[in-house]
């Protein structure tokens, strides 16, 4: 049997199109989303943990005059972003 260690893999998590900015010290930080084909503005955003193969985020994001506030993963080796349905210390 073969056994997958790729986050693709895990049911709960959803890939997700984000544009990102990155600073010249290295720090990424979401700046759009798109969830089921709606691109929404990231207000505001904190990561949560960070460890060498992944980064987890909270933010907040601006969806017709609400704020909602969501749950992403960056896993370093996917490349691709996940929306979490809630934050959990990540053991990959």
């Amino acid at each position: 049997m073969i056994v997958s260690h790729s986050i693709f893999d895990i049911k709960e998590y959803k890939a997700l199109q984000v544009i990102s900015s990155f600073t010249a010290i290295d720090l990424m930080k979401p700046i759009y989303v798109r969830i089921d084909g709606i691109t929404y503005q990231v207000t505001s955003c904190n990561k949560l943990h960070e460890n060498l193969s992944i980064m987890n985020f909270k933010c907040t994001i601006d969806n017709d005059g609400f704020s909602k506030t969501i749950y992403l993963a960056y896993p370093k080796t996917e490349h691709v972003w996940f929306l979490t349905p809630k934050y959990k210390p990540s053991t990959i």
